[in-house]
C-alpha cells in the first residue's frame, strides 16, 4: 500500500446487526474490503468497500474500486475506476477508463503475454520487498524480515 493509498470500508454492523450490503465473504469470513495477496496499492489509488482486491493485482496511480471485485491477475491503470462490478481474473482496465456496467467489465482486454504491464505487479512487489528489507537491515527490530511465501 503506497503513498497517499485510501482503504475504507462502509459499516459492517448497526446495533448488533450484521450489515451485509457493506461486506463481502473471502474464505468464509466476511470482510468490508479484503486485499490479496502481493496486490499493489499505488499511489493515491482509492479501495472503498464492499471490495475485493484479489492475489496479485495491481491498482494503479489515481485508480478507484468502488463497491467492486478485482479477480486475481488483473491490473486497473492509472485513473481507471471499477464501479459496482465485478472484473474478471486476468483482465486490465486501461488508463482513464471507467467501468460502471457488468457489460462493460466482461468485454475488458485480457493480460496477454505482450501486454506492456503484465509484470507490473510482479516487479512492484520485488522492489517494495527489498524496501522493507532494507529498511530493516538500516533499523533492526525485533520482528523476521519479510518473505514471500
Amino acid at each position: 500500500i503506497l503513498d497517499g493509498a485510501v482503504i475504507h470500508g462502509f459499516p459492517t454492523e448497526s446495533r448488533g446487526i450484521q450489515l451485509e450490503r457493506n461486506q463481502v465473504k473471502v474464505n468464509g469470513q466476511r470482510f468490508s474490503v479484503y486485499v490479496g495477496e502481493r496486490v499493489i496499492l499505488a499511489p493515491q489509488s482509492q479501495v472503498y468497500g464492499p471490495s475485493i482486491i484479489g492475489d496479485d493485482s495491481h491498482i494503479g496511480q489515481q485508480a478507484l474500486v468502488y463497491r467492486a471485485m478485482i479477480g486475481k491477475r488483473c491490473v486497473l491503470e492509472p485513473r481507471a475506476a471499477a464501479i459496482g462490478v465485478h472484473i474478471p481474473e486476468g483482465h486490465y482496465i486501461p488508463a482513464g477508463v471507467v467501468v460502471r456496467t457488468q457489460t462493460q467489465a466482461d468485454i475488458l482486454p485480457i493480460v496477454t503475454g505482450d501486454y506492456p504491464f503484465r509484470d507490473v505487479n510482479a516487479q512492484a512487489v520485488e522492489v517494495n520487498v527489498a524496501l522493507a528489507n532494507g529498511y530493516n537491515a538500516l533499523y533492526p527490530r525485533r520482528v523476521a524480515p519479510y518473505t514471500e511465501p
